[in-house]
Order: structure tokens, then C-alpha cells, then sequence
């Protein structure tokens, strides 16, 4: 790891998830679970959910669940094949 630094800076930058739209969101993702057990029964988390998974039972269905969903899934997938 030559030539590599780790640099770490508090931005001082306070958040709050309770005046965002995290919870929305979340809910949003939790509903496109529920409606994939439908299909999935094992499915356990947005984790267990594959791409095709969503095109074929929420992308028509389900358009704005479907969207967060993605954005979970497609992130999910980056982060295990790095």
C-alpha cells in the first residue's frame, strides 16, 4: 500500500434522519420486499433480490418503489464486486 494515505475530515455537518426523507424512502424499499415475497418467499432483505428480479414483477407494478429498489440492489452489487 505504498503511496496511499487515508486522509479522514469531520465536516462538522449534522444530520438528521428525522426531518430527511430516509424513513420514505425506507418504507418505500421494506413495501418492494413485501411485494416481492409474494413471488420470493425466502426473500429476507433487499439484499436477496436480484435486478431481473425487479424488471419482472416491480418495475410495471410498482414504478417509484421499483426506482428506490434499484438504487438499493444496483448499490448492493457495486459494494460485493468490489
Amino acid at each position: 500500500m505504498n503511496g496511499i494515505s487515508l486522509v479522514l475530515c469531520d465536516s462538522r455537518v449534522k444530520h438528521s434522519l428525522v426531518t430527511s426523507e430516509y424513513n420514505t424512502r425506507r418504507a418505500e424499499c421494506e413495501a418492494g420486499v413485501r411485494f416481492l415475497q409474494t413471488f420470493y418467499p425466502e426473500i429476507k432483505s433487499l439484499r436477496d433480490v436480484t435486478m431481473s428480479m425487479l424488471d419482472q414483477h416491480l418495475r410495471d407494478a410498482e414504478p417509484l418503489i421499483y426506482r428506490r429498489c434499484a438504487y438499493v440492489v444496483q448499490e448492493t452489487n457495486v459494494y460485493w464486486m468490489a
